[in-house]
């Protein structure tokens, strides 16, 4: 199951994958954190959010166009607010005025809202992105459990992640077998077809899921899995958590300072 999927993952190949993923999960939230509470007009502070990211990359020699690969994904959430914050009426009685962009007429609270959203949604999820190529999932878990994470949270994402696979293979049999059987959908009257393979997989996944979880209980779980972690901190990882929280201390300190 592992080599179905390995070629689609981001994987760094510097001295980071060798930290302790508390240090890099500990680090890497803190920034998201930290830009979900910064005001979208502090754009200093987003570049210095970024310069920091960018930094992390950089010594994990996880490669740029990849990084932007997963980055675009975002683009269609922010999409959504453009398309519809923009084009609201300017409250006058709190200073919002109508500013011409390309030719249209859109309201500046508006675009304050885009920008707020498009800013922290980018440098969330720039932060998320280097910690899952740093990190190998397992590691991650085993991280998040030592951090002390509800386990039931942990188990949900553990599950989560390995059975996704095991259902993109099954659809991907699904398509195959509708395909062998000359089915083109080139009529709406035909969507039920995609209705009835909806349903099939959501049996499919229930019925294994079943199977899975009573196979699971035979062998002694009992809703914990067991791992093994008795790797300590070291001074690399005290040294990335006290970097991240001194540039991000002083970053929201100047923003206090100057908003």
């Amino acid at each position: 199951m592992s080599g179905s999927h390995a070629s689609g993952e981001l994987h760094a190949h510097g001295a980071l994958l060798w930290l302790d993923p508390r240090a890099k999960i500990v680090s890497l939230f803190a920034v998201v954190f930290v830009a979900i509470s910064t005001p979208a007009e502090a754009w200093q502070a987003f570049a210095a959010y970024w310069a920091l990211l960018t930094l992390y990359a950089l010594v994990g020699a996880i490669p740029p166009r990849q990084i932007l690969r997963r980055l675009i994904l975002v683009i269609p959430f922010v999409l959504l607010v453009l398309l519809v914050q923009p084009l609201r009426e300017p409250d006058f009685s709190k200073g919002e005025y109508w500013v011409e962009v390309l030719g249209m007429q859109v309201s500046s609270g508006g675009l304050a809202v885009l920008a707020n959203v498009a800013l922290k949604s980018l440098t969330s999820v720039y932060a998320l992105i280097l910690l899952s190529a740093t990190t190998p999932f397992n590691d991650m878990l085993r991280g998040f459990e030592r951090l002390y994470v509800p386990t039931v949270f942990v188990e949900i994402a553990a599950f989560a992640w390995r059975y996704l696979f095991v259902l993109r293979d099954e659809a991907q049999r699904m398509l195959r077998a509708r395909d062998a059987r000359a089915w083109k959908g080139r009529w709406l009257w035909q969507a039920w077809v995609i209705g009835l393979m909806v349903g099939s997989l959501f049996l499919r996944a229930y019925e294994r899921a079943e199977r899975v979880y009573q196979a699971m209980k035979a062998r002694g779980y009992y809703g914990q899995s067991h791992t093994h972690f008795d790797r300590s901190m070291t001074r690399p990882d005290w040294g990335l958590i006290v970097l991240f929280a001194a540039v991000l201390a002083a970053t929201r300190t100047w923003v206090w300072q100057t908003l």
